[in-house]
């Protein structure tokens, strides 16, 4: 990998708390946590943007309802 492709460090480190979502409770529980606001119960919206040059895709989830960024999670790809 050329230098164009590669991350500034600061961009590089992924939390270890911000790959794992919530997971404990039956997986209707944890469908609901994941796809609803914590606020108002509404429906998230969900934003997915992928750079294949860097194998990172970022997940953002924004509630319409309170306007309330929810969550900003940085997967990997394999």
């Amino acid at each position: 990998m050329d230098e164009r492709n590669a991350l500034p460090p600061e961009e590089n480190k992924i939390p270890l708390k911000e790959g794992f979502s919530p997971s404990t409770g039956t997986a209707k529980d944890v469908l609901a946590r994941y796809s609803h606001c914590a606020i108002c119960g509404a429906n998230l919206h969900f934003t997915y943007v992928t750079n294949f040059a860097t194998n990172l895709t970022e997940e953002m989830a924004k509630c319409l309802e309170c306007n309330v960024k929810a969550r900003h999670i940085v997967h990997r790809l394999q």
